[in-house]
This record gives structure tokens, C-alpha cells and sequence, in this order.
């Protein structure tokens, strides 16, 4: 009889436990979704100012998007390296052949608006 009870005493401090780390979890998860509202206005926002400042449509938007969705998925053509010339991802910031670090402007700048 005591072997049942000390398990069953077991069986309730690790369900405790359990709703104890859902708790806390759905509170970072509460946390998250707040986090990525206010990123969401504050991206609404920036595009308005950029629209405005720079005669932009939504379509330039959704081009640029898509732009840096296949540069993120490794789907960017190949640039040169700046010492050896031989083909290096965009992404490198060394050549694996010579290991020269790959001096560009700013990624993301240069990505978005030197186009």
C-alpha cells in the first residue's frame, strides 16, 4: 500500500511540475506574440515613412521581399571573391579557397536599396 501511495505522490509532484512549466511557458509565449504585434507596427510604420519619403509602391515592397527571402534560403547567385575572383555565396564573409574576408557595403543596405 505504501509503494502505491509514494507513487502516487510522485505522480502528482511531476504533474505539478509539468502545469508549473506550461505556466511559465505560455507566458514567454504570451511575451512572443506581444513582441512581434509591436514589430508589426513598428514595420507598418517604417514602410509608410519610406513610401512616402521615397515614392515607393507596395509592389516595391513585395519585390524586395522576395529578393531577400531566396538570398536567406541560399538561393542567391554566387558573387567573387575580392582577392582571388573564384566563386564565393554572397553570404561568406571569407573565401573558402584563399580566406580573404569579403569587404562589401553594409548586407542588408546594400541588398534593399542598391539595386
Amino acid at each position: 500500500m505504501a509503494f502505491f501511495f509514494r507513487t502516487a505522490e510522485r505522480a502528482l509532484q511531476e504533474t505539478r511540475r509539468v502545469q508549473d512549466d506550461h505556466q511559465k511557458i505560455q507566458a514567454e509565449l504570451d511575451l512572443l506574440k506581444r513582441s512581434v504585434e509591436h514589430l508589426k507596427l513598428v514595420n507598418i510604420s517604417l514602410w509608410q515613412i519610406i513610401k512616402e519619403h521615397k515614392g515607393l509602391q507596395d509592389v516595391d515592397l513585395q519585390k524586395r521581399i522576395e529578393e531577400l527571402e531566396k538570398f536567406y534560403h541560399n538561393e542567391a547567385k554566387p558573387d567573387q571573391c575580392v582577392s582571388c575572383a573564384k566563386p564565393i555565396h554572397i553570404k561568406k564573409k571569407r573565401c573558402v579557397f584563399c580566406g580573404a574576408e569579403q569587404t562589401r557595403p553594409n548586407d542588408i543596405y546594400h541588398i534593399l536599396f542598391d539595386k
